[in-house]
């Protein structure tokens, strides 16, 4: 797996960056810090829209980290063969009409950091699951050094089911992810940290079927 993914960065590297402008809403990596999101609760509080169908539209954001968790790759089915790795992403966070949730994501990647095929759930603490997917994304290189992460991606995402007080639900939004790929003790580029970090602010509109 550490092949794969120092032959990914390699490609990565090559490709034309673009300016990254979303290290400030994630500029403090600990864990402590990621769930604490005291503005999330504001977002609740807005006036909800209604449409035709009595579903209703409520604003989404979610502040989570996750990590790659090697012992479940064995789980994840890569079918396309220009995408051929796969990759499960695990952990937790806190999120407008879920409070603290736990996430599980997989997705199938290839080089220049492309990757598609992403499903996953949003879990809340009373076990209702808020499903995501994402086609089709792209990983890039952070076009100035940073002194945690090494590459973002931000690409759209849909809410695509759920069960309990979500089932049914749909809606679309936005990632804005900081990857943290290498051991910051060696000099870069240094050993992938083998359960590397992505830090996460996801935000968009969330449409419950049911009100």
């Amino acid at each position: 797996m550490r092949n794969v993914l120092v032959l990914l960065l390699a490609v990565l590297t090559t490709i034309a960056c673009e300016k990254n402008n979303i290290t400030d809403a994630l500029d403090d990596k600990s864990e402590e810090a990621l769930v604490d999101v005291t503005n999330l609760g504001q977002d609740q509080n807005e006036a909800a829209r209604w449409n035709d169908h009595d579903a209703r539209e409520v604003p989404f954001k979610a502040r989570f980290a996750t990590r790659l968790t090697p012992d479940r790759l064995g789980e994840v089915t890569c079918d396309d063969p220009s995408l051929p790795f796969p990759n499960f992403q695990s952990g937790f966070g806190k999120a407008t009409h879920l409070g603290g949730f736990t996430i599980e994501l997989t997705f199938c990647s290839a080089g220049a950091g492309v990757y598609g095929g992403a499903n996953g759930y949003l879990e809340a603490a009373n076990g209702d699951r808020l499903f995501v997917c994402i086609e089709r994304g792209q990983v890039i290189p952070l076009s100035e050094p940073h002194p945690v992460y090494e590459a973002f991606f931000k690409d759209p995402f849909e809410f695509c089911g759920g069960t309990g007080r979500f089932e049914g639900a749909s809606g679309e939004g936005m990632t804005n992810s900081l990857v943290d790929l290498w051991n910051e003790d060696y000099p870069f580029p240094g050993p992938i940290i083998p359960n590397h970090r992505t830090d996460h602010v996801w935000t968009g509109t969330l449409i419950l079927p049911n009100g």
